[in-house]
């Protein structure tokens, strides 16, 4: 038995290629493996630690070049809204108007004004405005669906019918495949085959779990529809009059039912026992009528799936997600148009026995209702559509009764007339205009008839069902449905009419005036398509005042621009302030020793070291790693007194000490102090000289930071040429082309691949040793294995 033993371990042992000390007794093997590569380690553990320092190098610079590309971007640029650079942001005037109905705005080019306006009038547009009150005070609802209770009922029967053929057949499926297999038979399957069939019950189970759900929906919907069938149909809606809400219910079997129904309740409900407060016609327009002879004075509404109707008081409303069909015009709404299409079915009906659709010799209708069907489209049926054709600024629209006010609007609105369509919720009414003023503009609308149809008398519309056909699934037509269509016009379409009351003659707009004193006080006039003019850079808008005569009105009105330094004056704190906070930063980076732990740096831990150190500890430990790095950099020393020079410079006789801005003492490391007062004083007297210390683009303050931020981190050279910044040189700047074109990138990429070498000569040499030890063990392994047969022997 020990022969054996020993015969299985060394088919074992010969089988592996790095053996423990099983045979030798060397149970560290592992440890002095290491031990014997410790030198090859060390040498890739220091150059791992030179890369990662390298990086960090780099991400130290990218960081200041970071700042100072945000500060520039911020302050520097021109097309910055926050530039010390930019004219149009350090000069700023401020135009003001005595008068509110005018507004007057200044540029940044404006001059120092008083102007004096002696009369205007108002650009308008070409508009035509409908009257208030062309839809009526009465509320219409929608009472069409208590005909189809019959038609429900019959629906939900063949649906309830469908529904209890399906769970039959699903309930037999499972239970058949249930009861295929006994225990025994069941355990005597194949593992695949008995997988097989318990997935098919469980599949059976499932389907019948769903089948079932469907059948209680049914069944339960069946009842809905009976009810209804034969006590009519319920219906509660809230009903509010002079602030008093009640819940109206009425029934009804039919449209007719459900409308006498609803003008008892509603008038029982707010006790009107002698006289009648609500009238409902046989359309389910009602109205309300004041039996205090006062007239329709009252608010009221309807809600819950119904339409908002309206009286002369404001809060009673038609809001624009109200249909065309839907709402009582003071003039009743004529179509130009009526199209009728008849669906047929043709000849494709189900075949249950065969599972398909297939040709009948019947075809009548039916309601085809799988839910895979594309369409669900009830045949024999009819429908009837109406058309309101309206014509403006030579354009036809056509809308039909489910046309919302809003989707009528945005038709209107988004052809490219230059017209806009727009609907008043408080007026109720109607108002086409140009979108620009002025005389040029001009307007014309009215009722149109569109001739012919594009509907042809018959067409052929094709019935798709998706089914499955071996492993793919595909799609066939399973009904033809034929659809024929007539057309009846009518040239009493009057929806322009409706909207707008009579046809108007051509409108046009009008230009806009405004007369002004000149220096001699003689009266100057000024014409122009728009309500605005510019003068001097001063913008004046006359659309509020509209017909203003001064001689009238028995004064001026009078706009004068002047200095405005207070944005000035802000944009100025900011820009030192993150000055500030950039030149602090700077300075600590590059003042800030590299810190030691008992004499040594925190050089980048290695692999072995983070292995023994929790998450923790190792982020506290790379902070300090991080720190010095740049410690008396003189790429940063550079900047840092690059800026330094340029925020003391002297532009045009002024500096920034004239404006109460400078360092108060030398601790701050060229941080600057804001005195406000003194800064405001200086504004306020001279502004031109402020303006000119930033803005001069020769000699100006903020062009010297922008060059000296340039010179230290641009990307390319003046017009595209290749030369780059000093900082981008050494570090490059993520996202541009010197990302991986810098002194740094290039030294860590050759580190990176030395770290690479010296990685697999480490692993090299471990292999080596491990390959001795595994010689030796399987050396060993042999000699006891000779020596138990020997024993064996004797």
């Amino acid at each position: 038995m020990a022969a054996t033993g020993s015969s299985s371990s060394a088919n074992l042992l010969s089988n592996l290629t790095r053996m423990p000390g099983l045979a030798s007794g060397l149970t560290d093997t592992e440890n002095m493996v290491k031990a014997m590569a410790m030198a090859a380690r060390q040498r890739y553990n220091r150059k791992a630690q030179k890369l990662q320092t390298l990086q960090w190098r780099q991400e130290a610079y990218r960081k200041q070049i970071s700042a100072l590309s945000s500060f520039q971007d911020k302050y520097l640029s021109l097309t910055s809204s926050s530039s010390v650079k930019a004219y149009s942001s350090m000069s700023k005037y401020l135009a003001t108007a005595s008068d509110s109905k005018v507004t007057a705005t200044a540029s940044s080019t404006a001059k120092e004004a008083i102007y004096t306006i002696t009369g205007s009038s108002a650009a308008t547009k070409a508009s035509i405005t409908g009257d208030a009150g062309l839809i009526e005070n009465c509320i219409k609802i929608n009472f069409d669906n208590f005909d189809k209770i019959d038609d429900n009922y019959t629906s939900a029967l063949d649906a309830f019918s469908t529904a209890e053929t399906d769970l039959q057949a699903a309930g037999e499926e499972y239970e058949a495949l249930s009861q295929l297999y006994d225990e025994d038979q069941l355990a005597a399957l194949s593992d695949e085959d008995r997988e097989a069939h318990l997935t098919a019950v469980e599949e059976a189970k499932e389907k019948f779990t769903t089948v079932e759900k469907n059948y209680l929906d049914a069944q339960k919907a069946l009842q809905t529809a009976e009810d209804e069938y034969t006590n009519g149909k319920s219906l509660t809606l809230n009903v509010t009059l002079n602030g008093t809400s009640k819940n109206i219910t009425f029934s009804g079997k039919s449209k007719g039912e459900a409308i006498a129904s609803f003008e008892d309740a509603l008038n029982a409900g707010f006790n009107s026992t002698t006289d009648k407060y609500f009238e409902v016609d046989e359309n389910g327009k009602m109205t309300y009528a004041d039996n205090t002879g006062s007239g329709i004075t009252h608010t009221f509404s309807i809600k819950n799936n119904t339409y908002v109707g309206l009286n002369n008081d404001a809060f009673s409303k038609v809001n624009t997600d109200a249909t065309l069909g839907s709402i009582a015009f003071a003039t009743g709404l004529q179509a130009s148009r009526t199209v009728t299409t008849t669906y047929t079915l043709d000849n494709y009906l189900f075949d249950e026995d065969k599972g398909y659709f297939d040709v009948k010799e019947d075809n009548s209708g039916t309601l085809i209702t799988d839910p895979d069907f594309k369409g669900n489209v009830a045949v024999p049926e009819t429908k009837t559509v109406n058309y309101y054709d309206m014509e403006i600024a030579g354009k036809t629209f056509s809308f039909t009764d489910s046309t919302t006010i809003q989707e009528m609007l945005n038709t209107v609105n988004n052809a490219g007339l230059g017209v806009t369509m727009s609907y008043s919720t408080f007026n109720q009414s109607f108002k086409l205009e140009t979108q620009d003023t002025g005389a040029n503009q001009s307007l014309e609308a009215g009722n149109t008839l569109v001739e012919g149809s594009s509907f042809p008398d018959t067409q052929e519309v094709k019935a798709w069902q998706r089914y499955e056909s071996g492993s793919s699934e595909t799609e066939k037509y399973v009904a033809v449905i034929n659809s024929t269509s007539t057309v009846t016009e009518n040239t009493d379409g009057n929806i322009y009419n409706v909207l707008f009351g009579e046809d108007p003659s051509r409108v046009e707009g009008k230009d806009s005036t405004i007369t002004l004193l000149d220096e001699n006080g003689d009266e100057v006039t000024y014409t122009n398509a728009t309500n605005s003019y510019t003068f001097d850079g001063t913008t004046i808008n006359v659309a509020g005042l509209k017909e203003f005569d001064a001689a009238s009105e028995d004064e001026y009105v009078t706009v004068e621009t002047k200095k405005d330094t207070a944005p000035i004056k802000d944009l100025i704190v900011n820009f030192i302030n993150d000055y500030n906070t950039l030149i602090d930063g700077i300075y600590k980076e590059m003042s800030t020793a590299r810190p030691k732990d008992q004499g040594s740096y925190f050089d980048p831990l290695t692999e072995e070291q983070e292995e023994e150190m929790d998450q923790d500890d190792i982020d506290k430990w790379n902070e300090k790693a991080k720190q010095g790095l740049l410690y008396q950099d003189g790429y940063l020393s550079n900047i840092y007194n690059s800026l330094l020079s340029a925020m003391g410079s002297a532009v045009g006789g002024a500096t920034l000490a004239d404006m109460g801005i400078k360092s108060t003492k030398w601790t701050d490391n060229g941080k600057l102090s804001i005195d406000e007062d003194k800064l405001d004083e200086f504004l306020n007297n001279h502004s031109d000289k402020a303006i000119e210390f930033f803005t001069n683009p020769s000699t100006g303050m903020a062009y010297k930071v922008d060059n000296a931020i340039s010179r230290a981190i641009a990307t390319s050279g003046a017009n595209g040429s290749s030369g780059v910044g000093y900082l981008t040189a050494v570090a490059g700047r993520e996202g541009t082309r010197t990302d991986k074109k810098n002194a740094l990138y290039t030294e860590i990429t050759s580190m990176q691949k030395l770290v690479d070498s010296l990685k697999q000569k480490y692993e090299a040499e471990l292999d080596r040793h491990w390959r001795t030890f595994t010689a030796l063990e399987k050396y060993i392994n042999a000699m006891n294995s000779q020596a138990a047969m020997f024993m064996t022997d004797y």
